[in-house]
């Protein structure tokens, strides 16, 4: 994942991945490693490194201006989590209990062990914040190509003035439903005033 911040120039962030085959990992990084990439100079500097995240690895991630902090999409555990600028693990998120039980449906906890995939229908893979709520893919299984059941989805979750994650019903909904994705994951949101026709 990358992202950049509201800075003159922007300073980049960028996180580890297990995506591509022989993937390596910078000296005292891991597969948790989150970078800041300097705007001005360039220097690379480790931003934070999640110990609990195994060779699975991160998603993708985003920036929020508005609250000043960065959305980091765990395919680990399952959780989006909320960090500083400063490298300061702020909150997490599990979307497959407090944004599942939002929205009225079952909660899917996670059973799998460290450093492997979390279970279908939790896995968060993209990340992207836009007025006031965190929009996010959801992995579930991979059937058949095309849309429908076992496809994907893409839900967001409203933020509290501070930036927190909101909770309670109604906080997290489904913004795209299985039946309008096909089957690859979805890695890339674009902000737009219609989500919808921003998905990549």
């Amino acid at each position: 994942g990358i992202a950049l911040d509201d800075q003159s120039p922007p300073n980049i962030y960028v996180a580890s991945t297990s995506i591509y085959p022989g993937e390596t990992y910078a000296p005292g990084g891991g597969p948790g490693a989150v970078y800041r990439i300097d705007g001005t100079t360039f220097q690379i500097s480790q931003l934070i490194n999640f110990k609990d995240v195994g060779t699975v690895s991160l998603g993708n991630l985003c920036y929020d201006p508005d609250h000043k902090q960065i959305f980091i999409a765990d395919l680990d555990n399952g959780w989006i989590r909320r960090v500083s600028p400063a490298g300061v693990e702020l909150s997490k998120f599990d979307h497959g209990v407090a944004g599942r039980l939002s929205a009225a449906q079952s909660a899917i906890p996670d059973t799998s062990g460290f450093g492997s995939l979390t279970d279908a229908g939790r896995r968060v893979f993209a990340v992207q914040y836009h007025g006031g709520r965190v929009y996010y893919s959801v992995w579930d299984k991979v059937t058949t190509p095309g849309p429908g059941p076992g496809a994907n989805t893409i839900w967001s979750m409203g933020l509290l003035p501070n930036g927190d994650f909101a909770t309670g019903p109604n906080a997290a909904r489904i913004e795209i439903p299985a039946s309008q994705l096909n089957w690859n994951p979805v890695p890339i949101l674009v902000p737009a005033p219609n989500i919808a026709t921003q998905v990549s």
